[in-house]
């Protein structure tokens, strides 16, 4: 690799971690208003569809109450329809065209 081809490298490299830097900013301003909201994250997991129906059969037994399944998943479908609203796919794409796996946003 020539001189040249070394200075043309390093300073795309140099532009490449500057937007990088700039993606992990906006993804914490991001961060702090899904924060604001109330959520744990910007897309509803298995693992957090797993987590929600645990603690909604949880709270049925502390209170008391008969488990109810339709109710447990009638909250779930609402929770779920919100995340919906949240559009998280052209940044899903992105961060998969860079190499980073997005499964779990299928899962």
């Amino acid at each position: 690799m020539s001189e040249l081809d070394q200075e043309f490298d390093a300073a795309l490299l140099e532009q490449l971690n500057a937007k990088l830097a700039e993606a992990a900013k906006v993804m914490a301003e991001v961060n702090a208003l899904r924060e604001k909201i109330g959520l744990e994250s910007l897309i509803f997991t298995q693992w957090r569809r797993e987590d929600l129906h645990r603690e909604l059969r949880d709270k049925f037994e502390e209170e008391g109450r008969k488990v109810d399944s339709d109710e447990i998943y009638d909250k779930m479908d609402e929770i779920s329809a919100f995340y919906d609203t949240i559009q998280t796919d052209g940044l899903e794409r992105e961060i998969g065209r860079a190499g980073w796996s997005t499964s779990s946003s299928y899962c």
